[in-house]
């Protein structure tokens, strides 16, 4: 049990020392602290860390322009979350697949799982979903020109992030 307390401790280090650098835009150094979360939450057994690894990993795989790479770690993270039952942490990723998607020029793909999470967040009443993928769906459809329902979807997105409850300073 000590080594296993031991083990979660390093692999929570090895995810924060990733978002740090993620934070630092050393996104090589991040990818390398993500791979290695990755791996202690395997060794452990922790489908939960590992899901958080495998997200935080493809976040910064496809800043770095690796979309193909990102897309398999956000397709992990999305599995796992789905058998620990975790919906908050799969719909999550589910926005960063969709936001890479685009980058990889699967503009259908990602405006069909966005719309999906985007009414899956109006049906739940879960603000801060609805902000994400409006967000992300309004900041796609600018891009394609589709500019009036680009303003539409960036209101709602800017109402829905006023709905979220404030839990002061944690995230």
């Amino acid at each position: 049990a000590e080594s296993i307390g031991f083990q979660r401790i390093v692999c929570e280090s090895f995810m924060e020392m990733g978002r740090a650098f993620s934070q630092l835009g050393r996104f090589e150094e991040a990818v390398a602290s993500h791979r290695k979360c990755v791996a202690a939450a395997q060794q452990m057994g922790d489908k939960f860390l590992e899901s958080h690894a495998y997200g935080d990993l493809g976040q910064d795989l496809d800043i770095l322009g690796k979309s193909k790479e990102a897309a398999a770690a956000l397709t992990k993270s999305i599995e796992l979350a789905e058998l620990i039952g975790n919906a908050q942490l799969r719909d999550l990723n589910r926005c960063r697949l969709a936001s890479t998607y685009a980058d990889l020029g699967r503009n259908k793909e990602a405006e069909t799982l966005l719309t999906r999470l985007m009414n899956m967040a109006k049906t739940s009443g879960d603000a801060a979903m609805l902000a994400r993928s409006c967000l992300e769906l309004g900041q796609m459809r600018g891009k394609l020109g589709r500019l009036a329902e680009a303003q539409v979807l960036l209101k709602q997105s800017f109402q829905a992030a006023h709905m979220i409850p404030d839990r002061g300073m944690k995230q």
